[in-house]
């Protein structure tokens, strides 16, 4: 448990000083290909990589407890808490993640804040 709350801690300390990702993508205007770029800017900070496939696994890619929980407050930075964790696990790829953002957010009209 201590261990998920210093990670929880480090996570939202990231979170604070990452404003820089969304510059050219605010309010409520998004489309699918501004949604997989979001999610894969955020997967190639969070995972330390220059490069993703879309399909590529996010376990596969090295992704572990401690990063998922990184992306998790970064994409809900970026998508009105519109994941949760299970969903992380459920949708693990880019293309995937990225289409049930999509879907999700059309239903509910939160767009991108």
């Amino acid at each position: 448990f201590s261990l998920f709350v210093c990670a929880l801690s480090e996570a939202k300390g990231m979170l604070r000083n990452m404003n820089k990702l969304n510059d050219n993508l605010t309010g409520t205007q998004y489309n699918r290909d501004s949604t997989i770029e979001i999610v894969s800017k955020i997967w190639k900070e969070v995972l330390c990589l220059k490069s993703i496939d879309i399909d590529d696994n996010f376990f596969s890619l090295g992704g572990n407890s401690k990063l998922l929980l990184e992306t998790f407050f970064r994409i809900n930075s970026y998508f009105s808490d519109s994941v949760t964790i299970p969903d992380l696990f459920a949708y693990p790829s880019i293309r995937k993640l990225s289409e049930f953002l999509d879907q999700k957010l059309s239903q509910s009209k939160k767009g991108i804040r």
